[in-house]
């Protein structure tokens, strides 16, 4: 195949090059356009082979290329020979130490040198002949696309090789390392994933003169040694790079690395970047340079167990979605303490997502009236000693696993919710009255997995504008209470799901004059509907044990 055929080339070619053979040959500038031509050939030759194989031009064009492939390599093979050639002579001699310049290179090599330079350049002018042909044929150029390989281990060692390679996505695949010498792909643009590997070639240093944009993730940061690794790579310098992922491993390895702190600080991101994660880091502060961040949108932190604070990134002028999960030590998410004023914090933060934060007492150590006035949607998850006011622009609240000082309570405070999501609570029997009360905006309620849930109050009746209710993994809740389905005038979808005991919809339902949608899955005590379903004038889906029904207002009183 011309494709191996021109890769091995390149790989022949790179030593030469390297070695600086065409300034001793006195052919460097042919040898440098040679490489140029067979890397620009290379590019198209995957789409010419795979996708055009009845193609009869195409075919010929691939003939020729083989043609003058065989031609370079036989160019080739002489250079290597008569440099192998004078090397031997030189150290038997020991007149030779290196032939290092044209200088030190015997003068009796003038004739090989004029032939094989005559040589080099009747094939350079063919090969960018053969090159520019390619255009009549509309090759697309190699995107390298690796997003379906998750299975894939290990890239070829011979990647270093597609020389105008300028897009490499490695989305979901789990490789160990990267291939050697990664960064002599100076036109690659965009590079998803590298992946810090132990051998020389593989170290983070590959990334030092690569002038990346988008998107780029970096792995197993806990194999850098030496935090001036870490400077080398640059990240400062790549302002066209705009979603930077800092990851290690959560192992041994990580959790004993020596001057993580440092290493993290030298992988300072140019200030334009707009997303940053932080995953596996057990250093005890976070970078200074997170607070030069003044066009970030995003932050997430993961499992960052030795963290003792946040900085002050509650000054990020654009920072609108923040999520913090699996951080043991830390006890406010704004810490900040400034010496008398109003207390501002968050200007622009829309979403604020906390999750697993065992040692969370507050949003911030000084409440004031001036923080998160955008804050629009909180969602909180096994933060068990989390307590704070009220925040008057939440629309969206969920909680998940349960929150003692927080407690259901409090939920009551958030009068402006239009949106609440209440789930995983072993402790609560009765749902408390006070907690729906003054919710009366709310226009969604779901409420899931209460494992000793009995019953719902009559305060369902103050949820005016209730459009949707649903209720799942309640095994002990048997009846929805008549009095509070009456004041559901807004309702236009129920659900009830997995609920074991659950086996009364009561005759409360003939006043969900607005349902539209009724949904019972897996709720076996359910064997029939209350004659009250007759009145539902507006019901267009009914759905039972996961079958839709045609809604048939003269058939209610049982289903199978």
């Amino acid at each position: 195949m011309a494709l191996s055929l021109v890769t091995n080339l390149l790989t022949t070619l790179q030593p030469l090059v390297d070695k600086e053979v065409g300034l001793l040959l006195g052919v460097d500038k042919e040898m440098t356009k040679l490489q140029s031509t067979l890397s620009t050939i290379e590019a198209v030759l995957e789409d010419a082979e795979r996708n055009h194989p009845e193609d009869r031009a195409i075919q010929d064009w691939l003939r020729k290329l083989k043609g003058a492939a065989y031609e370079v390599d036989d160019i080739l093979d002489e250079c290597s020979t008569e440099i192998l050639r004078w090397e031997s002579k030189g150290q038997s001699s020991g007149s030779l130490k290196k032939v290092g310049t044209s200088l030190l290179y015997p003068f009796k090599n003038v004739k090989f040198r004029h032939r094989i330079g005559h040589m080099m350049k009747e094939i350079s002018v063919k090969l960018a002949a053969i090159a520019d042909e390619r255009n009549k044929f509309h090759f697309r150029n190699m995107t390298l696309i690796l997003d379906r390989c998750y299975l894939l281990k290990r890239l070829p060692n011979n990647m270093k090789c597609l020389r105008n390679l300028r897009h490499l996505h490695l989305s979901s695949c789990s490789l160990t390392e990267m291939p050697p010498d990664i960064g002599q792909l100076t036109c690659l643009k965009e590079l998803s994933l590298f992946v810090v590997g132990k051998n020389k070639g593989c170290h983070l240093a590959e990334l030092q003169h690569l002038n990346l944009g988008g998107v780029l993730r970096i792995e197993h940061l806990e194999r850098v040694k030496n935090p001036m690794d870490a400077k080398e790579t640059n990240l400062v310098g790549k302002h066209n790079l705009r979603v930077l992922i800092l990851c290690w491993e959560d192992n041994d390895v990580s959790k004993s690395q020596e001057n993580v702190e440092e290493l993290l600080e030298a992988l300072e991101p140019h200030p334009n970047i707009e997303k940053l994660v932080i995953e596996n880091y057990y250093g005890t502060h976070l970078p200074r340079w997170m607070m030069n961040l003044k066009n970030i949108d995003l932050i997430e932190l993961r499992n960052c167990k030795n963290c003792l604070k946040l900085p002050p990134i509650g000054q990020l002028p654009l920072l609108r979605r923040l999520s913090i999960s699996s951080m043991d030590k830390v006890n406010y998410i704004d810490d900040d303490l400034p010496d008398g004023g109003p207390v501002r914090g968050f200007p622009s933060l829309e979403v604020l997502t906390i999750r697993n934060l065992s040692s969370l007492k507050g949003l911030s150590r000084k409440e004031g009236k001036e923080l998160f006035p955008l804050l629009h949607r909180m969602e909180i998850a096994s933060c068990f000693n989390l307590s704070f006011r009220s925040l008057s622009s939440l629309k969206t609240l969920s909680v998940a696993g349960y929150c003692a000082n927080m407690g259901l309570e409090s939920i009551s405070t958030f009068e402006s919710l239009t949106s609440l999501a209440v789930i995983g609570n072993d402790e609560t029997i009765c749902f408390p009255e006070e907690v729906l009360r003054n919710l009366t905006l709310l226009k969604s309620l779901r409420i899931s997995s209460f494992t000793k849930l009995k019953s719902f109050p009559n305060g369902l009746a103050h949820l005016k504008a209730l459009k949707s209710l649903s209720i799942d993994s309640c095994d002990k809740l048997n009846s929805l209470p008549e009095e509070g389905l009456r004041g559901l005038e807004s309702l236009q979808r129920l659900s009830i799901q997995f609920c074991k005991e659950f086996s009364s919809l009561s005759e409360g339902l003939q006043h969900l004059v607005c349902l539209e949608s009724l949904e019972i899955i897996a709720c076996p005590k359910l064997v029939a509907l209350p004659e009250g379903v007759k009145h539902l004038k507006s019901l267009q889906y009914l759905t039972m044990d996961g079958k839709p029904h045609f809604f048939n207002l003269c058939s209610v009183r049982g289903f199978a």
